[in-house]
């Protein structure tokens, strides 16, 4: 038996392992672009909910330690939390998102928690098919499409080197 034939499956291991991994990416891509049309669909739809009155319970911005960057430091990460009460039918309810749009950096943070302080009376916009889901600033923006992006090169990418490797192998004649 030959090198070559005592060899053969290193190849086909390795083009299964490349198509797997390549299959993982792809499905997390699919992933990333559902969940990212469904924000833009829904930050679309939010233009056209009706309004209620609410009112702001908690606002606040929050910077925390989330580990060690090296040598530079603690990383941190900087967020808002932004809770509001509303009325439906008699029945209080309360809400967190205050947008489906991306709030960049902490100045945008603390921004949109200034808008908001609290015991400030606000209009909640209200998901007519479904009373929990509610937003204050209704709409969509461009950042709202970065996941959709993302997802589809996930998909894509591992599409073009799973294809490029089967081709190569079948050219240099190991499948």
């Amino acid at each position: 038996m030959s090198r070559r034939e005592r060899n053969a499956w290193v190849p086909k291991a390795v083009i299964g392992f490349i198509t797997i991994v390549g299959m993982a990416i792809a499905a997390l891509g699919v992933f990333f672009i559902v969940q990212g049309v469904e924000e833009w669909r829904l930050g679309e739809a939010s233009r056209s909910w009706p309004t209620v009155e609410g009112r702001v319970l908690e606002s606040e911005v929050a910077t925390r330690a989330t580990g060690s960057r090296g040598s530079g430091g603690p990383s941190t990460t900087t967020t808002h939390e932004i809770r509001y009460e509303y009325e439906i039918d008699g029945v209080r309810r309360e809400g967190r998102r205050v947008a489906y749009t991306v709030a960049m950096g902490e100045g945008d943070l603390r921004a949109r928690a200034a808008r908001y302080p609290a015991g400030r009376s606000v209009g909640v916009h209200v998901d007519p098919e479904d009373a929990d889901r509610a937003v204050l600033e209704p709409g969509a923006d461009g950042w709202n499409l970065v996941p959709i992006a993302m997802g589809a090169l996930a998909v894509l990418f591992p599409a073009a080197v799973v294809t490029f490797a089967w081709r190569l192998c079948l050219r240099l004649g190991v499948l």
